[in-house]
C-alpha cells in the first residue's frame, strides 16, 4: 500500500488512499466545531454524494479532525487497474472536491423549530443539519 495522497480544498483536509486489493478510497475532514463533527456517516448520507455514497467516518486518533469517506469498490467498479471500470487516483481526486465543497456548504442554523441554537437538544441538532443537507432551511 502506497502513502495517502493529502490535499487541502476550501479549507478542508482530503486524503486519496490506495488500499492493498488494489482499489481507492478518499476521505474529506471537518475540525472541531463544524457542524458535521462527530456524525456518524448514515446521518449525513442521505444530503452528500460521493461516489457510491458516504461510506465512513472516523476521528483520526493524533487529531480533531473528522473525516467522511466514500470507496471506489462497488458492484460496477473495478477491483484494480487492470480491470474495467477502474477509479483512478484522479477521479477520486475530483469525487474528493465534490465531497469537500458539500462539507463547506454546511452552515449551523441559528434556530431550529423556534428554538435557539443553544438549547437544542443532540437529536434535534441532527436533525436540524439533516434538514440543512438535503437542502431544505431548517424551520
Amino acid at each position: 500500500m502506497s502513502d495517502p495522497i493529502k490535499f487541502s480544498h476550501l479549507g478542508l483536509e482530503c486524503e486519496i488512499h490506495l488500499q492493498p486489493n488494489g482499489h481507492y478510497c478518499g476521505y474529506v475532514g471537518v475540525d472541531v466545531g463544524h457542524p458535521a463533527h462527530g456524525l456518524d456517516e448514515e446521518e449525513l448520507d442521505e444530503g452528500l454524494t460521493a461516489h457510491g455514497g458516504v461510506t465512513y467516518s472516523y476521528l483520526i486518533s493524533d487529531s480533531d479532525t473528522w473525516f467522511f469517506g466514500f470507496d471506489c469498490r462497488h458492484s460496477g467498479d473495478g477491483a484494480n487497474s487492470s480491470q474495467p471500470n477502474w477509479r483512478d487516483a484522479a477521479y477520486v481526486h475530483g469525487e474528493c472536491m465534490k465531497l469537500a465543497n458539500q462539507l463547506a456548504a454546511v452552515k449551523a442554523p441559528i434556530s431550529y423549530k423556534g428554538r435557539p441554537i443553544g438549547r437544542l437538544t443532540e437529536n434535534e441538532l441532527r436533525a436540524a443539519l439533516k434538514e440543512l443537507l438535503s437542502g431544505k432551511e431548517p424551520r
